[in-house]
């Protein structure tokens, strides 16, 4: 039998609202956008929405890799810096 943490979760938005920093109302315009994981109903037919926790994780991942871009270091010269006031 596999490890409980192994098995694919369906998170309510209860538990997606404390991971992501948006609103609902922005999430679902995102999710319109094609932006955001849309969410997949729990019973056929029925009304309840989740998410995958890991379609939120991946999200979430890809939010933080668009944050931490590296300067674009190519525009320094290799002219010397003046000296600051202190030296």
């Amino acid at each position: 039998m596999k490890d409980i943490n192994e098995i694919p979760r369906l998170l309510r938005w209860k538990e997606v609202c404390k991971i992501i920093p948006f609103s609902r109302s922005y999430v679902y315009d995102l999710i319109s956008q094609g932006k955001f994981p849309r969410g997949q109903k729990m019973v056929k037919g029925g009304q309840a929405v989740g998410w995958w926790a890991s379609d939120i994780y991946d999200y979430m991942i890809s939010l933080q890799e668009k944050t931490r871009v590296a300067p674009d270091l190519t525009t320094l010269d290799d002219q010397p810096q003046p000296n600051s006031p202190d030296e």
